[in-house]
């Protein structure tokens, strides 16, 4: 008995070119599913890397946007309390000015002292009481502010900030007798309001 096989080459090229139109149409739906002309290694393989670095930036931009942001409502916060501080050295000058004049007498220039000294605490109390995010905005310890506002060091914004007013206490003491001090300063030096005595060129032996 013969047996005899036989092909249908047009039946195979049908089928082949319906499989090749299928994955094509499989394509174009899932581009349209995702809205991404590139969704794998095999659309486009150098598109796909340049697509992720540009993924990666769209995230990380619109960050540093915020951070921007953020550097902005600080110096915003210190901007008012700068406009307080200067509208009290301003005051104090004109108590300072109308207390000079010799209309007035000891009672007068009392409660002008009243008034100067009220301001002076309360121009110390708005100085330590900016804050912004847990931090004294003009407390010697803020240092340097830095926005970031892109990737490395060349992304970024510095500037110092603090540094205009101490916590009220001294980082190192020392005591000396005061026989042996050649002169003595009084000013406030740790930014507590209060006026400190320190004796200077000590002649030592």
């Amino acid at each position: 008995m013969s047996v005899s096989l036989g092909s249908n080459i047009s039946s195979l090229r049908a089928q082949r070119q319906l499989a090749r139109v299928s994955s094509d149409v499989s394509s174009v739906f899932e581009r349209l599913s995702s809205g991404q002309r590139i969704n794998k290694a095999s659309d486009d393989a150098a598109g796909l890397a340049i697509a992720s670095s540009l993924s990666t930036s769209r995230r990380v931009f619109p960050q540093g946007v915020r951070n921007l942001s953020d550097g902005i409502s600080l110096l915003n916060v210190a901007d008012g309390a700068v406009d307080q501080l200067s509208y009290i050295v301003v005051r104090l000058k004109e108590l300072s000015e109308q207390a000079a004049n010799g209309s007035y007498g000891v009672k007068q220039r009392i409660s002008l002292d009243r008034e100067a000294q009220e301001l002076s605490r309360e121009y110390f109390r708005i100085a330590r009481s900016t804050t912004f995010n847990g931090r004294g905005v003009f407390f010697a310890e803020f240092g340097e502010l830095r926005l970031q506002g892109s990737y490395g060091m060349d992304g970024g914004i510095q500037s110092e900030l603090g540094g205009a007013i101490g916590i009220g206490s001294f980082t190192n003491t020392s005591s000396y007798s005061a026989n042996n001090a050649s002169d003595v300063a009084l000013a406030d030096f740790d930014g507590d309001g209060n006026t400190d005595i320190v004796t200077t060129n000590v002649i030592q032996g």
